[in-house]
This record gives structure tokens, C-alpha cells and sequence, in this order.
């Protein structure tokens, strides 16, 4: 049986599974191959997509139908989410923290609108804060007898 002959119910619970793994494998790579504008639907992805949802599919509902997807409707699939995550609103906690980070790391610039660039950019920012952190706190303070030698001077 093709895809686009199940029952809508179906359909949808494969669609959910195709997101639930494109969010697993941009959360595993850190967004590292995302841009801003720039599909990441590729061939090899799309592969990526279909191998993981492979593995998992024991768990799934459809799993126990026996259907049909060609490649070209999968990659369209795909596309049409990944469309969808990218439009998605970020919530007001979302940006109260990005432009907090913004302010400790003293950038300037937007919230970005494209919604995985913006997830992209927060885990970029974060990992920047926390190596600030780490040097800073690698940093000694200075002991008592090195206060009085300054004081002296």
C-alpha cells in the first residue's frame, strides 16, 4: 500500500515520527550543518531520516502496516516539516533569553525569525558563555601577601 493511501491517522503518526527523528539528529549534531535560509533536506539526510525511523520502528503504531514511500515523497515530506519548523514562533522565554545572552556576550544583532537558525544560534551562545565562564574561573585570585607587595608599590 503507498502512504498516500493509509488513513489520515497514519499519515499523521508517521509525520510526527519523521519530526520526532529530524529533531533527534539536528539535537545530536548541535545544528552544526544548519543555516539560515538554506534547506537541509538532502539525499543523504533524507537517508538519515528514513535509517533512524527504521530502527525505532518497532515502537511506532504504523509500524504494523506494511506500505510504500518513494523517495521523492519522502524528501517532499521532509521538506514541508522542516518549512514548518523553520516558520514556528519562538515564545517570549525564548527571546528574553537570547537577548540576554546577547547583552553578557556584548553582540549586537536580531532575533533571527527562522526558528531552527534561532535554536541554532542560542546553543552557539551558550557554549561561547560557558567557556567565558570556565576561564574566568580558572582565574586565581590574588592571595594576601601579593595585595600588600601592590599596596606597597
Amino acid at each position: 500500500m503507498l502512504y498516500k493511501n493509509l488513513n489520515w491517522t497514519l499519515q499523521r503518526s508517521i509525520r510526527m515520527c519523521v519530526r520526532r527523528t529530524m529533531v533527534t539528529l539536528l539535537n545530536n549534531a548541535d545544528y552544526r550543518f544548519l543555516e539560515e535560509g538554506v534547506s537541509i533536506v538532502t539525499d543523504s539526510f533524507v537517508c538519515q531520516v528514513v535509517a533512524d525511523m527504521m530502527e525505532e520502528r518497532s515502537f511506532q503504531g504504523w509500524s504494523q502496516f506494511d506500505f510504500e514511500i518513494d523517495d521523492v515523497e519522502m524528501k517532499e515530506l521532509i521538506q514541508k516539516i522542516e518549512h514548518s519548523m523553520r516558520k514556528r514562533n519562538s515564545t517570549l522565554k525564548q527571546r528574553n533569553y537570547y537577548r540576554r545572552l546577547l547583552i553578557d556576550l556584548r553582540l549586537n544583532e536580531d532575533i533571527p525569525t527562522d526558528y531552527l537558525y534561532m535554536k541554532k544560534r542560542l546553543r552557539e551562545m551558550q557554549a561561547v558563555k560557558k567557556e567565558l565562564k570556565r576561564k574566568e574561573m580558572e582565574k586565581k585570585p590574588a592571595t594576601f601577601t601579593e595585595i600588600q607587595k601592590l599596596k606597597k608599590m
